[in-house]
Parts: C-alpha cells; structure tokens; sequence
C-alpha cells in the first residue's frame, strides 16, 4: 500500500513529470484540464492499492462528467462510475473545511471513513484553526462514531503504525 500526503493543486501550473513522480507529489491527481487528471489517465487502474489523502473534494460530479465530454490522446478506457469509484475510495482531509458546506458535498463523494482530520496549522493562524475545528465538532451530519473517526480512527486505520 502506498500513502501519500498531497495537496489540492487547482489553479497552479502543472509540472510536467513522469508517473512516478506524480504519484509521489500528486501534482497531477486533479489538476486544472481534463486529459492532465490522474484518474483520466489511468493510474489508479495501474495501481490499485495507492491510497491518497487530499483536500476535500466539491467536484466529484463534474469530474466524473469530463469523460462524457470526450477523451484526451492519452486517457484511460475509463467510464464516471470508475471516476465516482476512485473518489469514494480516496481519503481526504478536514484542514479549513470543516464546515458543513465542505462536508456535505464530500459525504455525496465517500463515505465518513475515509474523511480525516487536518488544521493547516501553522500556516493558519490559530483562531482559525480553532474556527475550523468548532465547525467539524458541530457538524451534524457525522454520528459520534464517524465524529470520533474523523477525529482519530480513520487515520489510525490507515496509518496502523501509530496505533
């Protein structure tokens, strides 16, 4: 299994690299055009066991919607419900969006398991960290259960060495 830590990359330039190194950056997982997103070109078909971390999506339709609207020369013979499956299957984290208009459409994509708690600290100022984690402890769409995984467990589960 492969764990990566990776940032959301919309709206910055792309590098362009090859496949491993994307994988270990996850520059390209959901970049700006269509034909440059990981899922299009196939590397979660080459790998299946990778799991990624990354910020929460609000895209997950529209995503899906890109391989209706044609192919690029060197995107995978895929179709939205492997789109819809690979993000149900991605783990994404809470930091500074922990509210409930981050949530709601993330919990359209996957399931509360795969939603793990993040700050932005230090690069966030500490009021607003603590703002983010009022919004994630109020949200009304979690049970404690899922709360408490969210929180701690999920990341336990996925990072069993520090269990």
């Amino acid at each position: 299994m492969v764990v990566q830590i990776v940032e959301s990359v919309r709206g910055r330039r792309s590098l362009q690299c090859d496949e491993a190194s994307e994988i270990r950056t996850g520059r390209r997982v959901l970049d700006e055009t269509p034909d440059e997103y990981a899922l299009y070109t196939g590397v979660f078909l080459r790998h299946p066991n990778l799991r990624l971390i990354l910020a929460l999506p609000t895209l997950g339709w529209r995503i899906g919607e890109h391989i209706l609207m044609g192919r690029g020369p060197e995107d995978a013979d895929i179709d939205p419900a492997h789109v819809a499956q690979v993000l149900r299957e991605l783990y994404y984290e809470t930091a500074l969006a922990g509210s409930r208009n981050s949530l709601l459409p993330t919990l359209e994509v996957t399931t509360p398991d795969h939603i793990l708690f993040g700050t932005d600290w230090p690069a966030a100022p500490e009021p607003t960290v603590i703002h983010n984690i009022d919004n994630l402890t109020s949200f009304e769409g979690f049970t404690e259960d899922e709360l408490r995984g969210v929180e701690r467990d999920n990341a336990l589960g996925l990072f069993p060495c520090f269990a």
